[in-house]
């Protein structure tokens, strides 16, 4: 199959769809009724799908039936990430449902690797069905990676503590460069501090910031304070200012 011609890609419609393997797709539900009632596109029409995975497929559409779409792909093409050697982790406590899903949205935006949502000792509990609110941050990831038309969606994993995130840290990375936020002057420079050969991963407390305790523990696995504005942020600000600064100097380099 012939590449993809990117020139083009803002021509077509982008739907997510994985596994993709094979050349013929066949969209259900909610998805087929979104192309065929509420685009109103027809057999012939070129669409695009990503599998969150770098891959990236182009076809035409063939067949539209009642409740399903098929879709005969014409090109399959699969994007390795430039950046592989330097993932960008953002763990960040729990905050309020929309509050949490609009960090999650744009961290996938920008480019974040994986998202660990955190249960620090100040965390606010958060009521609901556990399974079924992971089940919602990943369509959201979904929908921000058909709107950003980023390929290589980011990983989010259930809420764990921060030991147990220094224990999944240990065991997945050979290397990581740990960073705390802090308005302290004497706090480490973010940009002199990053590492564009290892893991960058960001931790954020919650409101009223982790506590003596959880920053020992970090410390003492090697994390340092770095110093991004002379304020205050709130748990997704400071996610996402660590977002933005980590993936700009990642893929600047």
């Amino acid at each position: 199959m012939g590449k993809i011609d990117k020139n083009r890609i803002k021509d077509r419609k982008r739907f997510y769809y994985s596994p993709i393997t094979s050349n013929t797709i066949i969209i259900e539900d909610q998805e087929a009724k979104h192309i065929s009632r509420v685009l109103r596109m027809e057999i012939g029409d070129q669409i695009e799908f990503f599998d969150g995975h770098g891959t990236l497929a182009q076809g035409k559409i063939v067949d539209i039936s009642k409740g399903s779409v098929e879709v005969r792909l014409e090109n399959i093409e699969k994007v390795c990430p430039d950046n592989m050697q330097c993932p960008i982790i953002i763990a960040a406590s729990v905050a309020k449902s929309d509050r949490f899903e609009w960090l999650v949205s744009k961290c996938t935006e920008l480019g974040v690797t994986k998202l660990y949502p955190l249960l620090c000792e100040r965390t606010v509990k958060q009521p609901g069905n556990e399974k079924k609110i992971l089940e919602r941050y990943e369509n959201i990831i979904v929908q921000a990676g058909k709107q950003s038309h980023n390929l290589h969606l980011p990983e989010i994993f259930a809420p764990v503590k921060p030991e147990e995130l220094l224990n999944i840290i240990k065991n997945d990375y050979h290397k990581a460069n740990l960073l705390i936020g802090s308005p302290e002057p004497q706090a480490g420079n973010i940009t002199q501090i990053f590492k564009s050969d290892q893991a960058n991963i960001a931790l954020v407390g919650p409101e009223g910031g982790f506590t003596d305790n959880e920053i020992e523990l970090f410390k003492t696995a090697g994390a340092m304070e770095v110093r991004m504005t002379n304020t205050i942020l709130r748990i997704e600000t400071a996610a996402i200012a660590f977002a933005s600064i980590l993936c700009t100097l990642r893929d600047s380099r």
